[in-house]
């Protein structure tokens, strides 16, 4: 089940009916800009219909055919898509907690390898599957923004107290739209971001240390 936030984007549409989808998969707009409700909305929907997973995935966001068959694969309760932030130094949107006074840093990608899975303390829902088991044994709301966090990041709390384990699949890859893409890639041993504009254009740009 896939939800958004707006309806904007042209490539996005066109990546959402390329995705490959299991059978008997819905598909959910969640139409606004209270992100929260929106999400808590499809999750209720999911739930009534029985559900076994929700894939939340933003309208700000490029994608590959198999990128869903990719995640149920991992066979993870939480697994979340490597992306980067829309705006510079386009940090990944999956982070660490640090404490109650520096809250959440973005993980520094440059200490990690190209493949494989990581754990993190809180990532993007902007590309997460999620098995509705996490649902059911956590209290509602399941998503709620508070002064210290986003919808997500605050859900992510939520799922770790639990005793849920949060991965990010590294290859799991997706485009953050702006007037372009920002995708983040692997090559030569070191991580980059690659930002593909619009007139199809692109340069590639060394990750910018967490710490920067």
């Amino acid at each position: 089940m896939i939800q958004t936030d707006l309806a904007r984007y042209t490539v996005f549409h066109k990546c959402l009916l390329m995705l490959a989808k299991p059978v008997n998969t819905d598909i959910i707009y969640g139409i606004g800009s209270d992100f929260a409700h929106n999400r808590n909305m499809v999750v209720e929907k999911a739930l009534d219909a029985g559900s076994e997973w929700v894939f939340f995935v933003d309208d700000d966001m490029a994608f590959p055919p198999d990128h869903l068959f990719r995640l149920l694969a991992q066979e993870r309760p939480i697994v979340a898509s490597l992306y980067s932030a829309r705006s510079a130094p386009w940090r990944p949107v999956a982070y660490d907690w640090v404490s109650d006074e520096e809250g959440w840093t973005p993980i520094d990608l440059t200490q990690i390898p190209g493949s494989g899975l990581v754990t993190v303390d809180g990532a993007g829902t902007g590309g997460m599957l999620i098995r509705t088991e996490v649902f059911h044994l956590m209290p509602f709301p399941w998503f709620e923004k508070t002064p210290l966090g986003s919808e997500d990041l605050e859900f992510c709390k939520k799922a770790t107290r639990l005793g849920f384990e949060i991965v990010v699949d590294l290859e799991a890859r997706m485009g953050h739209l702006t007037t372009g893409a920002i995708w983040p890639d692997f090559s030569d041993g070191r991580w980059l971001n690659g930002v593909v504009m619009a007139d199809g254009t692109s340069v590639w740009l060394p990750l910018a240390d967490a710490s920067a």
